[in-house]
């Protein structure tokens, strides 16, 4: 093996590493958070015990208030659980403010503002089909990728 020959197969090897520690820390989450469970099963006894009904019964009056308004909720379900979805598989990279992470001189993740033009310019779904080819989303389900797109439209 000549010196030129090895000086290369050095550099692809250190590119290739370089590569698989980068990719290594993407994608992370909680795997027991996206583990499903079996809904429990209640079942109800088919013979019940004897119950006795007092003789006379006082009646009680019970003051009447009127239920509070509930404020309507400012983010919708599917923006919490891409918040969520972004803090777990894409801060590392992207930074938790979206500002983009640099290693010494290593982009590990450009910074992605909602004013940037590929999200501006892009549907939710058009996200959300970039995103399933992604490495750090291919174990969510399209119905995470599309709350993650929406997120992304709208922090």
């Amino acid at each position: 093996m000549n010196k030129h020959n090895f000086r290369l197969a050095w550099r692809l090897t250190a590119i290739l590493l370089t590569c698989a520690v980068a990719f290594s820390g993407c994608g992370g989450g909680d795997p027991a958070a996206t583990t499903s469970h079996p809904p429990s099963v209640t079942t109800n006894p088919t013979t019940s015990a004897p119950t006795t009904t007092p003789a006379t019964t006082t009646p009680t009056t019970t003051p009447t208030t009127t239920p509070a308004t509930t404020p309507a909720p400012t983010t919708t379900p599917a923006a919490v659980s891409g918040s969520a979805l972004y803090a777990n598989s894409c801060a590392a990279c992207h930074g938790a403010n979206r500002q983009g992470v640099v290693s010494g001189t290593t982009v590990l993740g450009p910074a992605i503002p909602p004013t940037l033009n590929f999200i501006v310019n892009r549907t939710e779904a058009q996200l959300a089909m970039f995103l399933s080819g992604h490495a750090t989303s291919i174990n969510m389900t399209n119905a995470e990728r599309a709350a993650l797109a929406t997120f992304l439209k709208n922090p």
